[in-house]
């Protein structure tokens, strides 16, 4: 797995999934991709991290069935200035 220090303007930097069935989704996206999970972290509403190898490589957060925001994976873009990115997508 490349491993990037720093990312242009745009390019993905993260991603997770919000799902209604977190435990699944450690079973399944380990099986798929052979990460492991980290334990669940109460303090943060139970979000976890998978790792491939020693390295962050997506983070996953359970969900109640009804939420709007159930399983879906979303990405997350570099902005050096959030204010301006806002601007630009205006």
């Amino acid at each position: 797995m490349t491993t990037r220090t720093d990312a242009p303007t745009g390019a993905p930097i993260w991603v997770d999934i919000q799902t209604t069935d977190a435990a699944g989704a450690r079973s399944f996206y380990g099986q798929i991709f052979g990460w492991e999970a980290e334990e669940p972290d109460e303090r943060f509403g139970g979000y976890f991290t998978f790792l491939k190898g020693s390295s962050p490589g997506a983070g996953c957060s359970g969900c109640e069935p009804d939420s709007p925001m159930a399983n879906l994976w979303m990405t997350y873009l570099a902005s050096p200035d959030a204010h301006a990115t806002v601007d630009t997508a205006r």
